[in-house]
């Protein structure tokens, strides 16, 4: 009993570590698409003709700039994921160049956000950032999925559409706007400082 619990424990970590692997390689691939650093250069032939030279640039590309060796099965297992990119329009192609849609924006925000710890620098710059949002009623769930995220990462509410932290987050906010497609409805600030903010330090513990 002992041995097949063992086992169940050591297949569930496998699992893990093989999505996490998966998720990664997946992000790598669509920020050098957001990198533009590839294009069809022969223009000339159908659109399938050109999204495949594109793809196959893009893989020479991708293969050449990695630091580590890269087998066989890997290039084929990575050519594959690329293609099903493309298939489900997370990956498309615009101007004779492979872009990420805004499907593909939203899954590379939520893959980066999935891993995301935000930073606890040892000193305080003496700054709040702060986010506001005004998020239509129609999007109320999204407004608690958004509220449910700050306060996981340890903002503090100072009203329920007011929230505050003391260091540096911009990146992650914005992953949080592309992912709940909020770029117009939240707002980020950084502030000297806030009144009768003494709580926020005993809170935060910068004092």
């Amino acid at each position: 009993m002992r041995a097949h619990i063992l086992c169940y424990h050591i297949g569930m970590a496998s699992n893990r570590k093989n999505k996490k692997s998966v998720s990664g390689i997946i992000v790598n691939i669509l920020e050098t698409v957001v990198g533009g650093y590839f294009e069809a250069l022969t223009m000339g032939g159908s659109s399938e003709a050109k999204i495949a030279r594109a793809q196959a640039e893009f893989l020479n590309d991708f293969f050449r700039k990695s630091d580590k060796p890269i087998t066989k099965q890997k290039k084929y297992y990575i050519n594959q994921l690329v293609k099903k990119l493309i298939n489900s329009k997370e990956v498309v192609f615009v101007d004779g160049k492979l872009a990420l849609s805004q499907t593909g924006q939203k899954h590379l925000a939520q893959l980066k956000l999935n891993d995301l710890l935000l930073k606890k620098l040892p000193k305080w710059d003496g700054k709040y950032r702060v986010i506001i949002f005004d998020v239509p009623e129609n999007k109320r769930s999204i407004r608690n999925k958004l509220r449910f995220k700050l306060a996981e990462w340890g903002f503090l509410r100072l009203q329920n559409s007011v929230w505050v932290y003391p260091y540096e987050c911009q990146e992650a906010v914005s992953l949080l706007k592309i992912y709940f497609g909020l770029s117009r409805d939240v707002l980020y600030m950084t502030v000297d400082s806030i009144e009768n903010d003494q709580w926020l330090k005993k809170d935060f513990k910068l004092e």
